[in-house]
């Protein structure tokens, strides 16, 4: 912590990572960004105001009083909107950020030392501005402080000439100044251009991350987080040259007698049981099978590029371990047995067809007594 507080670049970032954020703990996305666009917009209006001063300070302050106090004027403007911002305003605040170089403090500087002191440059700054913090639905706030920008840009480049200026400024100090107001608002519209960049590439990201989610939901049986049924049609859906993406082994597997266990011991323990059969069925699998949930207490087995008397194999060393393993459940150890069915999947059968024959075998499994592997 004393080495953050010795180091004066650490105290900046830690300052600007707080003058960023003013008022936006509370916000949601995208309200958030828009916070912290406004409140980045008005730190660099801030910090170009103030350098501004600091050069009409140290070159002639009697001279330039007038100059001063507009700008000390937009200094109270854009703290003011950084107030607002912070009580979570950020509409208003975006408002009067743009409002006071707009309509006060442009004008009224080229209007004392004329438009060839390049002020009017930063109302390009400022239209690159709206499209941060106006959304689609305050996008005639943006359309109208877009066309308000470029007639006042227009009007102050054609009539305030240094003719009519308040102020007489030699030629060498107005070409200085364009100079540092073509440098101070092209940095500007590099950090707007970034920062809306930057927002462009997060909210995609946001998008991704949430569409990623909602196909999760979409995909996974959220009792046992295995995959669902749409999940399992999708694996073994029709290509375009009429066969199945999926070859080997279907197996359809249901717990005994679980309706009768579950209606004994509650819904709780039946939930428990589903998964933890779940993980079993799960860790047990082979890299490239896949095990979902198709409904109930019935499960659905994908055992790829095998024949059946490798499934079949494979289905009950999975039988047995469901046979030996307990399941605990508030204090008390439960067990239980599986019926499976299973039939297999060739090019040129349809899913339906082998998942018809898999389940056939898996009643002529309940009819044999239950807790056994039937092929079709």
């Amino acid at each position: 912590m004393f080495s953050i507080l010795r180091n004066p670049h650490n105290q900046w970032l830690l300052f600007y990572n707080w003058a960023i954020n003013i008022g936006t703990k509370s916000l949601q996305s995208p309200n958030r960004e828009r916070a912290v666009s406004t409140n980045q917009f008005i730190l660099l209006a801030l910090a170009l105001t103030l350098s501004f001063q600091l050069y009409y300070l140290l070159f002639d302050f009697t001279n330039m009083l007038p100059v001063i106090l507009v700008h000390a004027t937009s200094t109270g403007i854009y703290i003011f909107a950084l107030y607002l911002n912070s009580k979570g305003r950020v509409l208003l605040a975006a408002c009067i950020a743009l409002a006071g170089p707009l309509f006060f403090q442009v004008p009224a500087i080229c209007y004392l030392i004329s438009a060839d002191s390049g002020m009017h440059f930063f109302l390009l700054a400022g239209s690159i501005f709206t499209f941060l913090v106006f959304s689609d639905d305050h996008k005639h706030f943006r359309l109208g402080f877009i066309i308000v920008s470029l007639i006042f840009f227009v009007v102050i480049e054609r009539y305030f000439t240094r003719e009519l200026a308040i102020i007489k400024l030699s030629d060498g100090l107005l070409d200085s100044m364009v100079y540092l107001n073509a440098i101070g608002t092209s940095v500007m519209i590099y950090l707007l251009s970034s920062l809306s960049h930057s927002m462009v590439t997060e909210q995609g990201d946001k998008i991704r991350v949430q569409a990623k989610a909602l196909d999760m939901l979409a995909n996974t049986d959220p009792l046992t987080q295995l995959p669902n049924r749409r999940q399992i049609l999708s694996a073994t859906e029709v290509r375009g040259n009429g066969k199945s993406s999926f070859t080997g082994v279907i197996a359809v597997a249901d717990i005994d007698r679980f309706k009768s266990f579950n209606d004994r011991y509650g819904h709780d323990c039946g939930d428990e049981i589903l998964r933890s059969l779940a993980h079993s069925m799960s860790s047990s699998m082979r890299s490239g099978d896949t095990v979902g949930r198709w409904g109930g207490e019935e499960f659905i087995f994908l055992l790829s590029g095998v024949n059946m008397n490798e499934a079949k194999s494979i289905l009950e060393r999975l039988r047995l371990l469901i046979e030996k393993t307990s399941i605990t459940h508030s204090g008390t150890e439960h067990y239980i047995t599986v019926s499976i069915g299973a039939a297999e999947m060739r090019d040129g059968k349809r899913f339906e067809a082998a998942f018809k024959m898999a389940d056939q075998a898996l009643y002529q499994c309940k009819q044999n007594g239950r807790n056994c592997v039937i092929s079709s």
